[in-house]
């Protein structure tokens, strides 16, 4: 596993959620609401997490059975790939489902048009984008 930025300080925060962080109910509430849009018929797609952490829902979907893959800056493991999501490596048209939870208003101007450009690139013409600011 490799880790930089926030993770080298605060460490694998998503999975040991503290009850007194002040999004703690906002988070749990998104998580429930991404799970539940992925359970409706959702599996067999081809999913992205954008910006996903340590991969805590990334891993609890693959666990499911669901093809998803995570992709951070600041994170590295067996299912997330530590790569930009400006540049994300990936092919055109790669994935049915992208998620980008909370992630674009960390970027500057210049990067968040980047990261949309690319997000429209590896997504497939008629694939889902669940973009949460």
């Amino acid at each position: 596993m490799l880790v930089s930025g926030e993770y080298k300080t605060k460490g694998d925060y998503h999975k040991n959620l503290d009850k007194n962080w002040p999004f703690y109910p906002v988070y749990i509430e998104k998580m429930k609401m991404v799970k539940n849009f992925l359970a409706k018929e959702r599996k067999g797609k081809k999913i992205l997490d954008l910006g996903c952490g340590e991969g805590v829902l990334v891993e609890e979907m693959a666990k499911k059975g669901y093809d998803i893959i995570g992709l951070d800056a600041n994170y590295e493991s067996a299912k997330v790939l530590r790569r930009e999501i400006t540049n994300t490596g990936f092919g055109e048209n790669s994935f049915d489902i992208t998620l980008c939870l909370d992630v674009l208003e960390h970027l500057s101007f210049d990067e968040q048009e980047k990261a949309v450009d690319e997000i429209k690139r590896i997504l497939k013409p008629e694939g889902t984008l669940v973009l949460t600011l």
